[in-house]
């Protein structure tokens, strides 16, 4: 982690420690990550290298109330209210006790107040906040971090990926190896290699950092072709499938066959893989007065080494603000078919179609990954090929 970003660490530690409901770094479970991402609606710059420090639900009873903090900024959802400030922007931070709100919190800058206040935290956060705005705003931006710099001794940027690993990732570490190993006996271009690499490196930020964003939009370390198969894969056939001025749109019925009410909802928790099918409406499927949508629309398209994408609802909004349960869900199941994908590229390249690759058999694909790493432990992957 970078100076700027140990800083931040050190006093999340200090200050939200000893929070029961707020975990910070290295402790911060994924399911936990996962979830403040997906009901805040703000995922971490990975692109970039922002890197998680502390994660925490509040939440009592059935509003969601999450914070989200790292090295950059602080993020969070309050019942329907939502911020999400950078660090260096704020210059100054009003904190005002009160016993049956839990406190208010407010962050002021570049012009703007942000409500910051959280049920048990705006106190401790605003500490930590305040103590941070003694260090001048230039001095609170990390340095940006690539996902892999490839170079001449280096072609791939596997060797440096590699030593980037600073916490265990078994399936991410082989599949560098073989990206290694494929362009080293020539089978693999370099600049293909450092593609994949790439890719890779963005699976390994988000599996500890939950999904990712760029300029307000979900990230996957998949190409959009690669990542609309993921979608078809978690969700079935879309209703509808044309490109749009933004990229291309994918309409998803979540109800199946006209069902309606509870039965529609299961039908939804099933196509996520959601666990919590007793708890539509009572927790975190669906946000308290709304219904869980019978639509999703995924909006997708390319960018340099990876893709984004929104989720909509039916409505036309984000889907976090309506269902962020729906949402953790998605984001949990795509993360699956992201790797299954990504072996797959690894063993086979950019030239099959998606569709091709997600027909071949588990089988195949591990006879090519032992042919390709003789005597690697292939374990690790062996549960995600299909």
């Amino acid at each position: 982690m970078s100076v700027a970003g140990q800083a931040v660490l050190d006093l999340a530690r200090a200050y939200l420690g000893a929070h029961s409901k707020v975990k910070v770094a290295p402790y911060a479970a994924p399911d936990l990550v996962s979830n403040v991402v997906a009901t805040c609606g703000v995922g971490l710059e990975h692109l970039a290298g922002e890197q998680l420090v502390a994660a925490g639900d509040v939440a009592e009873g059935r509003l969601p109330y999450v914070v989200l903090l790292s090295d950059r900024r602080v993020a969070g959802r309050a019942q329907e209210r939502l911020f999400d400030v950078p660090l260096a922007e704020i210059a100054h931070v009003e904190v005002r006790r009160a016993v049956l709100s839990g406190g208010a919190l407010w962050l002021h800058g570049a012009g703007r107040v942000h409500d910051a206040s959280m049920p048990g935290l705006s106190e401790p956060l605003g500490a930590l906040i305040a103590t941070l705005c003694q260090t001048p705003p230039h001095a609170r931006v990390p340095v940006p971090v690539p996902p892999c710099a490839p170079g001449p001794e280096d072609p791939t940027g596997a060797a440096g990926a590699l030593r980037a690993l600073d916490r265990p990732a078994p399936r991410v570490e082989t599949l560098l190896r073989l990206v290694e190993a494929r362009a080293r006996a020539g089978r693999l271009a370099p600049e293909a290699g450092a593609d994949l690499c790439w890719r890779l490196m963005l699976f390994y930020r988000a599996a500890y950092g939950g999904r990712g964003m760029t300029d307000g939009r979900w990230l996957s370390p998949l190409t959009a072709a690669d990542l609309a198969q993921a979608f078809v894969w978690i969700l079935g056939a879309p209703l509808r499938d044309a490109w749009e001025a933004g990229g291309r749109a994918l309409d998803f019925s979540l109800a199946r066959s006209g069902q309606s009410g509870a039965n529609a909802a299961a039908a939804v928790s099933s196509a996520v893989g959601l666990l919590a099918l007793a708890f539509v409406g009572v927790g975190w499927v669906s946000v308290p007065g709304r219904g869980v949508p019978a639509m999703v629309r995924v909006l997708l398209r390319d960018i340099p080494g990876a893709s984004r994408f929104l989720l909509l609802a039916p409505t036309g909004r984000p889907l976090h603000l309506e269902a962020p349960g729906m949402v953790q869900g998605i984001h949990d199941a795509l993360a699956k078919a992201e790797l299954m994908l990504l072996v797959r590229r690894c063993v086979w390249g950019w030239e099959p179609p998606p569709a091709e690759l997600v027909a071949r058999p588990a089988a195949e694909v591990m006879a090519a990954l032992r042919e390709a790493l003789p005597g690697v432990d292939l374990a690790p992957l062996a549960a995600h090929l299909q």
